[in-house]
């Protein structure tokens, strides 16, 4: 099992986008990863949210960003907007206390539902539910809904392309 918690902290600079014709999203950051978040440097993984990956630094288990495959037929529609956010980072903890260079881990095996309102581009992945009243803006456009040790929903606001 996979616990997380975030704590007031500073949210990676970069840009996330999302690419319609690959129907994939990716994350660049300013600068280098090593120089952003020095803990990245003994190598990442990913946590698995169906298709797409958390990616996450195994040191320390510091969430990085979002990136991945995620079509836009499995997209409902939804009037959302993301809730009110604090700068921050998120860790992820597994009940071994290891993540593996690049070995995906699944954060739930119960479906995630993937929201998008057209108007504020933006989209929410969740188990369902309201949104929450308050989430952690992990990196520009990646925002992070932690509850009761879980991740419950993932926000992200991309640019997009075609």
């Amino acid at each position: 099992m996979i616990y997380f918690r975030t704590a007031v902290g500073s949210a990676l600079n970069g840009r996330l986008t999302y690419s319609g014709a690959e129907q994939t999203f990716d994350f660049v950051p300013d600068g280098s990863l090593a120089e952003l978040a020095p803990s990245s440097q003994e190598g990442t993984t990913g946590l698995a949210l169906g298709s797409l990956q958390l990616e996450t630094a195994v040191e320390d288990g510091r969430v990085l960003y979002a990136w991945g495959y995620c079509p836009r037929d499995s997209w409902q529609h939804a009037e959302l907007q993301v809730p009110p956010a604090t700068d921050g980072v998120c860790t992820a903890h597994t009940t071994n206390d290891e993540l593996v260079p690049g070995v995906s881990e699944r954060v739930s095996k119960t479906p995630w539902i993937t929201q998008f309102d057209a108007t504020n581009r933006v989209l929410r992945l969740a188990f369902g539910g309201e949104p929450l009243r308050h989430v952690t803006r992990i990196a520009a456009g990646v925002y992070v809904g932690v509850q009761d040790d879980q991740l419950s929903e993932l926000w992200l606001q991309p640019e997009f392309s075609d």
